[in-house]
């Protein structure tokens, strides 16, 4: 039963960051229609990966485990081509929060409808598969995926309301480097995803393993692997792509000046008064 709180958690979590983070960049941006864009991106995304999930539970055709590895390593690597795109695109709001975002409304809808669309068929499968065990009469396992979503959405909306307190510039610094990172992790999951559906190859030797920390079937393991897409035990591949996309987008990303603090002079704090110093009043005499 746990497992299936588990799965939820990590889907909710996969699907949710990264729209969070979008939102809260469009909110920073002070563009309305853009905060819509995001919205509508992903939940388009949400009814079509919940309309095909049901497609494929109760009706005639499957999708086999090859195919759906393969469409969501590629829905993962236009994802995180997207979401690198938007954060290096507006490295300059770090210096010039006020000059609101270069990306369009289009861009940021397209990345909320991938960071959706790459989790949102397996998470709709298994959401449906466990409806269908609800009719069947075992009620608890649906409860149990829908505390796992519910979960999920908290984390969202807490970090959502979170991401309006700092100032604007390190709002926008903060962000950038959670949405490279939340990147990072579909690039990990997408190589995994294709590699398992023999599209890709490469070394498949664990580079380390932490299992013995970070337990995949943990709360907290589910949570790391749907926000940033760890895993306990990745291969050689796997962190040296990692690390080839992180390291230079961060250093880009963090290497923007902030702008300064406006302080007030020394004189207009002890000469409050808007009127002219008496020694540049002209005589009257």
């Amino acid at each position: 039963m746990f497992d299936n709180y588990v799965a939820g958690l990590r889907g909710g979590l996969a699907a949710g960051l990264a729209v969070c983070l979008l939102l809260a960049y469009a909110g920073r941006g002070g563009r309305r229609t853009a905060r819509v864009a995001v919205r509508a991106g992903a939940g388009v995304a949400a009814a079509l990966a919940l309309g095909l999930g049901h497609a494929l539970t109760f009706g005639p055709q499957e999708l086999t485990p090859r195919a759906r590895e393969a469409l969501g390593g590629i829905l993962s690597l236009a994802a995180v081509a997207l979401l690198t795109w938007v954060v290096l695109r507006n490295r300059h709001t770090v210096r010039h929060p006020a000059a609101g975002l270069r990306t369009g409304t289009a861009v940021l809808a397209a990345a909320a409808f991938l960071a959706v669309a790459r989790e949102g068929p397996d998470t709709a499968l298994f959401l449906w598969a466990t409806v269908r065990a609800f009719g069947d009469g075992a009620h608890g396992p649906l409860a149990v995926v829908l505390l796992g979503l519910l979960t999920a959405l908290v984390v969202v909306v807490a970090l959502r309301l979170a991401a309006a307190r700092p100032a604007p510039a390190r709002f926008f610094r903060a962000a950038g480097v959670l949405l490279l990172l939340v990147a990072a992790g579909y690039l990990v999951d997408g190589v995994q995803a294709l590699t398992e559906a023999e599209l890709a190859g490469g070394p498949r030797r664990a580079a380390f393993d932490v299992g013995a920390l970070v337990p995949p079937d943990s709360w907290y393991g589910a949570a790391l692997e749907g926000a940033f897409g760890f895993r306990p035990a990745p291969t050689v591949l796997q962190v040296a792509l990692w690390l080839l996309h992180l390291v230079p987008a961060l250093l880009y990303v963090l290497r923007a000046p902030t702008p300064p603090t406006p302080r007030a002079t020394a004189d207009s704090v002890s000469d409050p008064s808007p009127f002219p110093d008496k020694a540049t009043v002209p005589d009257q005499d």
